[in-house]
């Protein structure tokens, strides 16, 4: 894919085209196995797996913020709870902060040669500045971004860079950093197809 190899030739590290399939999936292309991780996903997405469907995720906050389990709010808030030892009422704030799609897509693409949504890259600290230095100059204003520890690249990078049509950026969660291949000197990027068109 074009812009995935100029963005790597510009800015360096691993870039991966997004796509967000509502009406139907791709024919003749091979899904991603059972129980995988979104973020996992992100980084296996060289592989010749590269569709992701409702079957093949088992991150609870993934289901939640791709909108493939609308009712699972409050298993997601007990989970944050349980299993980062936050107060209850903390769960429930950051969980109705993270971004999430209205309508559930039947399928995303990775790296599958389509035009993607969004482009999503682990950069180091000094590959950001690059990149950070290439959008103040192309957009001439700074970059505000808002930062969580929950629900990293499947909601706060994927996701929100989707519905607000603006970079987004994570240094992370516990599992995107235990599954995603986010090493300790690389945080995450996500970025609409057309702000990256005009940075390369």
């Amino acid at each position: 894919m074009k812009i995935v190899d100029d963005l790597q030739r510009r800015f360096g590290s691993r870039w991966t085209g997004v796509k967000f399939f509502f009406d139907d999936s791709p024919k003749g292309r091979r899904y991603f196995p059972k129980e995988t991780r979104f973020c996992e996903a992100i980084n296996q997405s060289w592989s010749s797996n590269n569709l992701l469907g409702r079957e093949c995720i088992i991150c609870m906050g993934a289901n939640y913020v791709f909108g493939w389990e609308k009712n699972i709010r409050d298993r997601v808030i007990e989970n944050f709870h349980k299993k980062s030892n936050i107060p209850l009422k903390n769960a429930a704030r950051i969980v109705k902060g993270l971004p999430s799609m209205e309508i559930a897509p039947i399928a995303i693409g990775l790296n599958g040669g389509e035009t993607p949504d969004l482009l999503v890259a682990c950069l180091q600290p000094e590959q950001f500045m690059r990149f950070l230095n290439v959008y103040q100059r192309v957009f001439g204003k700074k970059l505000k971004v808002e930062l969580s520890g929950f629900a990293a690249v499947c909601g706060n990078v994927a996701v929100k860079a989707y519905v607000d049509k603006k970079v987004s950026l994570s240094f992370g969660c516990e599992d995107s950093r235990q599954y995603g291949g986010i090493y300790r000197d690389r945080l995450a990027v996500g970025i609409p197809y057309g702000q990256a068109q005009k940075l390369i």
